[in-house]
């Protein structure tokens, strides 16, 4: 959602401003939408702005984490309105053929 973003208002516009968005999308076309947004490297934020998981109603954390002197990528769901979530984070692959599949816990 960053490109989307191209004022440099303060935090206020920027929460209006994707929140008409996502209101706009999902009332005309009737949909689900899915946004990406960046983590800047080395921070525990969830987002660029510091916004976009309050308008968010579910976040999914993509990283690489380093566990054993290996690179994995991991997956946890740390947000879905309305819904009981298992904050258990996983490595997953992505396979020819199956997609992104699940492996162990980290």
């Amino acid at each position: 959602i960053a490109p989307l973003i191209f004022s440099q208002g303060g935090r206020e516009e920027v929460a209006e401003y994707l929140r008409t968005l996502v209101f706009a999308i999902e009332e005309k076309l009737k949909c689900t939408t899915i946004m990406t947004s960046h983590i800047p490297v080395g921070t525990n934020q969830l987002s660029q702005f510091g916004v976009e998981e309050f308008i968010a109603s579910g976040i999914i954390v993509l990283r690489m984490v380093k566990p054993e002197n290996k690179f994995v990528r991991s997956i946890f769901v740390r947000k879905l309105r309305g819904t009981k979530t298992d904050l258990t984070e996983y490595s997953f692959e992505i396979t020819r053929g199956r997609g992104l599949v699940l492996r162990q816990p980290i």
